[in-house]
């Protein structure tokens, strides 16, 4: 989301006044009430991801935010995502769904104004090299508010499931990128990404994001010092044979445009949680942490 990319062409949304829209078939437009993008039931009833931490939408020019409201899943079609996204750009915003943004195909909904002002909706693929692909993925309510530099749209995608191209699902947990970018000035359309976050696996029908790892998952000392960087507690211990072994290890992808992904393994005995954060100074800094847990029924 960092560099020049194809530009496709799937569709230019039409703004005047307020607010009659005119897309393509695969989109369908609300234009009855402009969208209203807020914290309120966040980390309750729905989820919210958002770049600063706890930033709120309302009135914070430096607020990239999304929240998302699932629907029960239901076989075989999924369910259905409400998807609330607000930030400020010159160019746009963007959400995307995707299992290894740096691997695998990403899923793109775009939000974003031309140099005229004029508001768009863009739905598309982004491959793992940064091209662009043309995909016209479903999408209903589309609703929109922009003000100046500030971009809101609201919208649902309908039947989200494993079997669509281009989502690539593990079921109801997928990896939610955030990100704004440019418009090209000649088609006012997309013409690139800036990937401003990457949450990792989370879980989209869970209002805290709460993912349930694999019980057969398997942590252990292969690789470190060569493959992946290793930390633990007893120095050298292995978590696959030492029941008292604090243990993380990190293993990052190669840095593209200023950025790069970290995978983790984290593993350790406690009646509670374990966790591993990220902190500039551990003693005065803000930690970011990462935590593991079993609750009362033993999941």
């Amino acid at each position: 989301m960092h560099q020049g990319i194809v530009l496709v062409v799937t569709m230019l949304a039409v703004l005047t006044a307020f607010p009659t829209v005119r897309g393509t078939a695969h989109l369908t437009f609300d234009n009855t009430t402009e969208a209203n993008v807020t914290r309120e039931g966040c980390d309750m009833s729905v989820l919210c991801l958002e770049l600063p931490d706890d930033c709120d939408p309302e009135g914070n020019t430096t607020c990239l935010f999304a929240s998302l409201n699932a629907t029960t899943p239901m076989a075989p079609d999924g369910f259905n995502l409400s998807v609330g996204l607000s930030g400020n750009s010159t160019g746009l915003i963007a959400f995307g769904l995707t299992q290894n943004f740096s691997q695998e195909v990403t899923q793109m909904f775009v939000c974003g104004m031309n140099s005229s002002g004029i508001f768009f909706f863009q739905t598309l693929n982004r491959n793992p090299n940064g091209t662009l692909t043309p995909n016209e993925r479903r999408t209903t309510q589309i609703r929109n508010k922009v003000n100046g530099t500030s971009i809101q749209c609201e919208f649902i995608i309908p039947n989200v499931n494993t079997s669509m191209k281009g989502e690539n699902l593990d079921g109801t947990t997928a990896v939610v990128i955030l990100a704004n970018g440019m418009v090209n000035a000649t088609s006012g359309l997309t013409e690139s990404f800036d990937v401003r976050l990457n949450s990792g696996q989370v879980n989209l029908t869970n209002a805290q994001g709460t993912v349930i790892l694999p019980k057969n998952l398997t942590i252990n000392r292969v690789g470190c010092g060569n493959e992946k960087l290793c930390i633990e507690s007893p120095e050298d211990c292995d978590p696959q044979s030492t029941d008292e072994c604090l243990f993380t290890s990190l293993d990052t992808t190669t840095p593209a445009n200023g950025t790069f992904n970290i995978s983790v393994e984290l593993a350790g005995e406690s009646t509670g949680y374990i966790a591993m954060g990220f902190t500039q100074n551990e003693s005065e800094g803000v930690t970011n942490l990462y935590i593991c847990s079993i609750n009362s029924s033993a999941r």
